[in-house]
Protein backbone atom coordinates (compact mmCIF):
# COMPACT_ATOMS: atom_id res chain seq x y z
CA UNK A 1 0.00 0.00 0.00
CA UNK A 2 0.95 3.65 -0.21
CA UNK A 3 1.53 3.97 3.54
CA UNK A 4 3.89 0.97 3.46
CA UNK A 5 5.90 2.46 0.58
CA UNK A 6 6.25 5.77 2.37
CA UNK A 7 7.44 3.98 5.50
CA UNK A 8 10.07 2.04 3.48
CA UNK A 9 11.26 5.27 1.79
CA UNK A 10 11.73 7.00 5.15
CA UNK A 11 13.77 4.05 6.45
CA UNK A 12 16.09 4.08 3.40
CA UNK A 13 16.42 7.86 3.57
CA UNK A 14 17.68 7.55 7.11
CA UNK A 15 20.26 4.96 6.06
CA UNK A 16 21.54 7.23 3.27
CA UNK A 17 22.35 10.00 5.72
CA UNK A 18 24.07 7.65 8.13
CA UNK A 19 26.36 6.03 5.52
CA UNK A 20 27.03 9.01 3.21
CA UNK A 21 30.52 10.51 3.58
CA UNK A 22 30.48 14.09 4.79
CA UNK A 23 33.69 15.16 3.00
CA UNK A 24 35.28 13.79 -0.14
CA UNK A 25 39.02 13.21 0.25
CA UNK A 26 41.50 13.37 -2.61
CA UNK A 27 45.12 12.37 -2.09
CA UNK A 28 46.34 13.22 -5.58
CA UNK A 29 48.52 16.29 -5.95
CA UNK A 30 49.40 17.82 -9.36
CA UNK A 31 51.80 20.44 -8.02
CA UNK A 32 53.29 21.63 -4.72
CA UNK A 33 50.86 23.47 -2.46
CA UNK A 34 53.24 26.44 -2.39
CA UNK A 35 52.66 27.03 -6.10
CA UNK A 36 48.89 27.30 -5.63
CA UNK A 37 49.20 29.52 -2.55
CA UNK A 38 51.60 31.86 -4.33
CA UNK A 39 49.48 32.29 -7.44
CA UNK A 40 46.52 33.11 -5.19
CA UNK A 41 48.65 35.64 -3.27
CA UNK A 42 49.94 37.24 -6.50
CA UNK A 43 46.38 37.62 -7.83
CA UNK A 44 45.36 39.42 -4.64
CA UNK A 45 48.49 41.57 -4.24
CA UNK A 46 49.19 42.76 -7.80
CA UNK A 47 47.16 44.42 -10.53
CA UNK A 48 45.96 42.33 -13.48
CA UNK A 49 48.51 41.83 -16.25
CA UNK A 50 51.34 43.66 -14.45
CA UNK A 51 52.89 40.27 -13.63
CA UNK A 52 54.06 37.13 -15.39
CA UNK A 53 54.64 33.61 -14.09
CA UNK A 54 57.39 31.27 -15.29
CA UNK A 55 56.19 27.80 -14.41
CA UNK A 56 54.84 24.46 -15.65
CA UNK A 57 52.03 24.14 -18.24
CA UNK A 58 49.30 23.82 -15.61
CA UNK A 59 49.96 27.35 -14.33
CA UNK A 60 48.75 28.82 -17.63
CA UNK A 61 45.13 28.10 -16.72
CA UNK A 62 45.59 29.41 -13.19
CA UNK A 63 46.85 32.83 -14.34
CA UNK A 64 44.48 33.24 -17.32
CA UNK A 65 42.45 36.42 -16.97
CA UNK A 66 44.76 37.82 -14.27
CA UNK A 67 48.35 37.73 -15.45
CA UNK A 68 50.69 36.39 -18.09
CA UNK A 69 52.43 33.05 -18.43
CA UNK A 70 55.73 31.80 -19.86
CA UNK A 71 56.79 28.16 -19.83
CA UNK A 72 60.17 27.00 -18.52
CA UNK A 73 61.48 25.87 -21.89
CA UNK A 74 60.93 29.22 -23.61
CA UNK A 75 62.31 31.11 -20.62
CA UNK A 76 65.52 29.07 -20.35
CA UNK A 77 66.07 29.20 -24.09
CA UNK A 78 65.64 32.96 -24.65
CA UNK A 79 66.53 34.72 -21.40
CA UNK A 80 70.09 34.87 -20.16
CA UNK A 81 70.65 35.48 -16.44
CA UNK A 82 73.60 37.74 -17.27
CA UNK A 83 72.11 39.84 -20.05
CA UNK A 84 68.49 40.24 -19.14
CA UNK A 85 68.08 42.54 -22.11
CA UNK A 86 64.78 44.36 -22.17
CA UNK A 87 65.83 46.36 -25.24
CA UNK A 88 65.61 43.22 -27.36
CA UNK A 89 62.55 42.07 -29.28
CA UNK A 90 61.65 39.52 -26.58
CA UNK A 91 60.61 42.09 -24.00
CA UNK A 92 58.73 40.68 -21.02
CA UNK A 93 55.38 42.54 -21.10
CA UNK A 94 55.02 42.80 -17.34
CA UNK A 95 56.37 44.78 -14.41
CA UNK A 96 57.01 41.70 -12.26
CA UNK A 97 58.28 38.26 -13.21
CA UNK A 98 57.69 35.35 -10.81
CA UNK A 99 59.85 32.25 -11.30
CA UNK A 100 58.52 29.07 -9.68
CA UNK A 101 61.27 26.68 -8.61
CA UNK A 102 61.20 23.42 -6.68
CA UNK A 103 63.97 22.91 -4.13
CA UNK A 104 64.55 19.22 -4.86
CA UNK A 105 66.65 19.06 -8.01
CA UNK A 106 65.96 15.36 -8.61
CA UNK A 107 62.41 14.50 -7.52
CA UNK A 108 59.63 16.75 -8.75
CA UNK A 109 56.23 17.18 -7.10
CA UNK A 110 54.72 18.50 -10.34
CA UNK A 111 52.68 15.94 -12.25
CA UNK A 112 54.61 14.69 -15.29
CA UNK A 113 51.62 15.47 -17.55
CA UNK A 114 51.99 19.23 -16.96
CA UNK A 115 55.75 19.48 -16.55
CA UNK A 116 58.00 20.00 -19.58
CA UNK A 117 60.46 17.26 -20.45
CA UNK A 118 63.67 19.12 -19.58
CA UNK A 119 66.42 17.09 -17.96
CA UNK A 120 67.45 18.63 -14.64
CA UNK A 121 64.79 21.35 -14.86
CA UNK A 122 64.66 22.19 -11.15
CA UNK A 123 68.44 22.52 -10.98
CA UNK A 124 68.54 24.71 -14.12
CA UNK A 125 65.84 27.06 -12.83
CA UNK A 126 67.53 27.46 -9.44
CA UNK A 127 70.93 28.02 -11.08
CA UNK A 128 69.41 30.61 -13.42
CA UNK A 129 68.05 32.57 -10.44
CA UNK A 130 71.38 32.35 -8.57
CA UNK A 131 73.30 33.59 -11.61
CA UNK A 132 70.78 36.37 -12.20
CA UNK A 133 71.24 37.59 -8.61
CA UNK A 134 75.00 37.94 -9.19
CA UNK A 135 74.48 40.44 -12.02
CA UNK A 136 71.23 42.17 -11.02
CA UNK A 137 69.81 43.53 -7.78
CA UNK A 138 66.17 43.31 -8.91
CA UNK A 139 65.51 39.74 -7.72
CA UNK A 140 64.14 38.73 -4.35
CA UNK A 141 62.68 35.67 -2.71
CA UNK A 142 58.90 36.16 -2.76
CA UNK A 143 57.80 32.86 -1.15
CA UNK A 144 59.55 29.84 0.32
CA UNK A 145 58.52 26.66 2.10
CA UNK A 146 60.02 23.17 2.50
CA UNK A 147 59.40 22.30 -1.16
CA UNK A 148 59.50 25.45 -3.29
CA UNK A 149 61.04 28.86 -3.83
CA UNK A 150 59.26 31.58 -5.77
CA UNK A 151 61.49 34.40 -6.98
CA UNK A 152 60.22 37.85 -7.92
CA UNK A 153 62.09 40.00 -10.42
CA UNK A 154 61.30 43.66 -10.96
CA UNK A 155 61.50 43.79 -14.74
CA UNK A 156 63.34 46.82 -16.14
CA UNK A 157 60.89 48.64 -18.37
CA UNK A 158 61.77 49.28 -21.98
CA UNK A 159 62.66 52.94 -22.47
CA UNK A 160 60.33 54.79 -24.80
CA UNK A 161 61.80 56.96 -27.48
CA UNK A 162 60.69 60.60 -27.68
CA UNK A 163 58.70 59.96 -30.89
CA UNK A 164 56.77 57.12 -29.18
CA UNK A 165 55.45 59.46 -26.51
CA UNK A 166 53.50 61.57 -28.99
Amino acid sequence: TVAGLILVLFMFEGLLFVKAPAIAKFNYQTEPEGYVRTIYQIKKQFNPYEWMVVSHFGAKDQVAGYGRYMDYLYFLKYYSPRRFNQQAAGVIPAKYLFIFAEKDSINSLVDSAIKPKIKGLNKKINQWCQQFSRYHKTIELFYEDDQVRIFKILVPQKKKLANQLI
